[in-house]
């Protein structure tokens, strides 16, 4: 079960990584590679704070992302837009993913595990850029996605703005290959 604050942005993609180096001699077998799962979270969606000084407001985007085939994973965070914000170092839009748990019997109840992936935009941060955070293990059976908004030095003279997209990519499989079969 996932649930969302906003449902038109989430969307689930299953991808094919190509792995094969256009200059090799051999291509590799599509069923060869391990399957990828893309989880789009949200797509350019505007996110405006104005907050006072000192505090943050935490607000989750999805939660029971399901995450249990999965042996690797990346939170991937791209900046379209933004404007300049009330101070560079201490104003933050984060994204976090944390380990979670669902009770069977009331899947309201989130039970809140470690953190396994984090992204901070910052002032200083280029439009354009994409960031990149990979999942610490164990990544667990479902994730929750939340996004972090901070302010802690001077106050601001209007709202910050900015447009993220946010998607979750997990590699199903072995991790890594084994010494063993190099034998």
């Amino acid at each position: 079960m996932i649930t969302v604050l906003n449902p038109q942005a989430l969307s689930f993609e299953r991808a094919r990584s190509a792995g094969a180096d256009r200059g090799a001699e051999e291509e590799v077998d599509p069923n060869d590679v391990e399957p990828e799962t893309r989880v789009v979270i949200a797509r350019r969606i505007d996110v405006v704070f104005d907050l006072e000084v000192s505090t943050s407001l935490r607000a989750p985007l999805a939660v029971g992302v399901d995450t249990s085939s999965w042996t690797s994973g990346v939170l991937v965070v791209c900046l379209h837009t933004k404007n300049a914000w009330a101070d560079p170092v201490k104003t933050v839009l984060g994204v976090h993913v944390y380990r979670i748990e669902l009770d069977a019997e009331d899947p309201k109840q989130v039970f809140l595990g470690g953190l396994i992936a984090a992204i901070g935009v910052l002032d200083t941060s280029q439009v354009g850029a994409s960031f990149f955070s990979t999942f610490s293990t164990p990544i667990g059976a479902s994730v929750m996605v939340e996004l972090v908004l901070g302010q802690s030095g001077a106050p601001s003279t209007g709202p910050n703005t900015a447009s993220i997209s946010i998607e979750l990519l997990g590699r199903t499989g072995q991790a890594y290959p084994s010494d063993d079969e190099d034998d």
